[in-house]
């Protein structure tokens, strides 16, 4: 059918952003997207392809022209509107998954009807709902297992699955196959292929040329403008999977919210009970241990630190450089590697019970830090830290929260970032929930999801400026971070 004759599902007229006065990102972007579309938004890093995709996902605001959704205006919604909108007429699939760990496949399909999360519920129908779409995804089997227990292409299909619980009309899919395999990115393919097959548009931001050959459209956007959009003949795949899918944020948390809330929280606690008996019996050891070495050399001790006192020094950071200043005749019976908290901090703190807050510090010059199509690398420092890293520094944060011990414990990709950081990649808006992307070019990226904004801190140095800093869990940044860096004490 000719596209005259066919309203379109989202169209975009003469779009500009600015992140900041004077620098377009967008310069005047024009096209539209019609049922049964499959588009591969392509281009170069930098090239606006990722605001683009959060623009046409309403999730950012103040653009200059307008984006237009089954006929309704983005310009004259409100926040609320635009979060109705977004549960209702949008699925996205993101290239980290995005699901809860504590919750069971089935319930990480739910969350759409969960929203808003102050008066709505599942019901009835929508679990039947998932439960038809789980099985036509080949994930009827496990509904009751969690997300660590899938492979990454079940993950990504959890969240297929969620993205069309509320029969979305349009797929909004942001390098989906980025922490796949190829085995299971071909997989995933061939189910966003089946979904475009039924009515479904689907919209994907890529980088890779085996993506766009498989999609019949093309848009490609270079330095903010619209280079090409062109029709083409999809390459098929060799192994083609038949997937049959019929039919059509939280909010703010308040009290009713947090009693809402209670019923999740605690299945949550109840999947995991041995693990928190574990993790309250090692505390009580862990507490019995240091009140009974409190007495051993206790005159020494406070002798020690009394000195420091006097000095006004109450911090002390231990730092190790594997072989420093060593040439090759320089003989040693063993070779230093690396502090670690384990061997070194932990049994230092049993020896001085007087140590109140330690943190290990792991750290990264200069990565270059990014988020929606904007970057800088000037005096960045990423650090890998715990949750008592904060009190011990004095920093304190102006939104938003600092690492928490569950964030440690966990693992978790988030991270608090400082002013300078706010100021260069998110002026004017709340960054909190964005994901922000951390890395070098020799390497691949950091993503942590945003949950605090440090207070503006200034510094005697000019290499060392906190207003730079992207903090993270040291249990992720060790995990995550290929390229080398230096572990502190």
């Amino acid at each position: 059918m000719p596209e005259d004759a066919v309203a379109a599902l989202i169209e975009v007229k003469d779009l500009r952003f600015s992140y900041r006065p004077g620098e377009e990102v967008l310069k005047g972007i024009s096209f539209a997207v019609y049922p049964g579309d499959f588009v591969a938004v392509t281009g170069p890093s930098g090239s606006g392809k990722s605001t683009l995709f959060y623009l046409l996902g309403c999730l950012l605001d103040r653009f200059e022209g307008d984006v237009i959704l089954k006929g309704q205006s983005l310009r004259e919604l409100g926040p609320e509107e635009k979060a109705w909108l977004r549960n209702r007429e949008i699925g996205f699939v993101f290239q980290q998954f995005y699901l809860m760990p504590r919750s069971t496949v089935l319930e990480n399909i739910l969350l759409p009807a969960q929203f808003p999360f102050d008066d709505s519920r599942p019901t009835p129908e929508d679990e039947a709902r998932a439960r038809e779409i789980a099985l036509k995804l080949g994930l009827g089997d496990l509904l009751d297992r969690s997300p660590q227990e899938l492979s990454g292409g079940q993950q990504q299909r959890v969240a297929i699955a969620r993205a069309l619980l509320r029969r979305a009309q349009l797929i909004l899919a942001d390098e989906p196959t980025g922490n796949l395999d190829s085995k299971s990115s071909e997989s995933v393919l061939d189910l966003l292929r089946q979904l475009n097959r039924e009515g479904h548009a689907v919209v994907i931001v890529t980088h890779s040329s085996e993506i766009s050959d498989q999609c019949s459209r093309v848009i490609k956007v270079r330095d903010g403008v619209l280079e090409s959009d062109t029709r083409q003949t999809p390459r098929s795949s060799s192994k083609a999977t038949r997937f049959e899918i019929k039919g059509g944020s939280f909010g703010g948390l308040g009290l009713a919210s947090f009693w809402k809330s209670m019923p999740i929280a605690w299945a949550n606690i109840q999947r995991s009970r041995a693990k928190a008996a574990l993790t309250m019996l090692g505390v009580s050891l862990g507490v019995a241990a240091v009140l009974s070495t409190m007495s051993l050399g206790a005159f020494a001790k406070d002798k020690i630190l009394e000195g420091y006192e006097a000095m006004g020094v109450n911090s002390l950071r231990f730092t190790g450089y594997p072989n420093w200043r060593r040439s090759s005749k320089d003989f040693s019976p063993s070779t230093y590697r690396e502090f670690t908290w384990e061997g070194d901090l932990v049994p230092l703190m049993k020896v001085f019970p007087q140590v109140q807050l330690a943190s290990p510090i792991f750290n990264l010059h200069e990565p270059t830090v990014s988020f929606g199509g904007l970057s800088f690398s000037e005096k960045t420092m990423a650090l890998g830290v715990n949750e008592q890293y904060f009190s011990i520094t004095g920093q304190r944060t102006e939104i938003g929260r600092t690492l928490s011990v569950f964030d440690i414990s966990q693992g978790a990709p988030v991270c608090v970032i400082g002013q300078e950081v706010r100021s260069r990649l998110f002026p004017g808006f709340d960054p909190r929930g964005r994901v922000l992307s951390v890395g070098q070019e020799s390497s691949s990226s950091m993503p942590c999801k945003i949950i605090g904004v440090l207070q503006k801190q200034p510094s005697s140095t000019g290499w060392y400026q906190p207003d730079s800093h992207v903090l993270m869990p040291y249990t992720y940044f060790s995990k995550a971070a290929t390229m080398p860096f230096q572990r502190q004490m």
